[in-house]
């Protein structure tokens, strides 16, 4: 990105990210343009949708991404049926902790006032 380090409070991708041949260097690329507490926000749909998901979860999970990175998961029955999030967690095949580094949402107000509910403090500690 044509961007200075640190110089940016949010980047957004809207159907866009799976476009991308690699998924780490847009990753890499956001989190060098961020400034410190700054959001990455990004909406994927296609093929790859999973691949992506999983990437971000590992990325929190071990430490890597270490800026709050709310994920919202739209259509809960969609999602509640690909992955059974909750039978991974009591056959300890992920840490029950995991589960709350997303939120299912089934409508465009109940994300919204998700992304607001984690992002507002976030914004807040960033302003002088």
């Amino acid at each position: 990105l044509p961007l200075r380090d640190g110089s940016v409070d949010l980047v957004f991708s809207s159907l866009a990210v799976q476009w991308c041949d690699q998924f780490g260097s847009v990753l890499s690329e956001a989190r060098r343009v961020l400034r410190p507490g700054g959001v990455l926000a990004f909406s994927s749909l296609c093929v790859g949708t999973l691949d992506e998901l999983l990437e971000i979860l590992t990325l929190v999970q071990t430490g890597k991404m270490t800026k709050e990175v709310p994920i919202v998961l739209y259509g809960s029955s969609f999602w509640k049926q690909i992955i059974n999030f909750d039978a991974l967690a009591d056959c300890g095949v992920i840490n029950p902790e995991d589960l709350r580094l997303f939120a299912f949402c089934d409508s465009p107000q109940e994300a919204f006032e998700y992304l607001k509910k984690r992002l507002e403090p976030i914004c807040r500690s960033n302003t002088p």
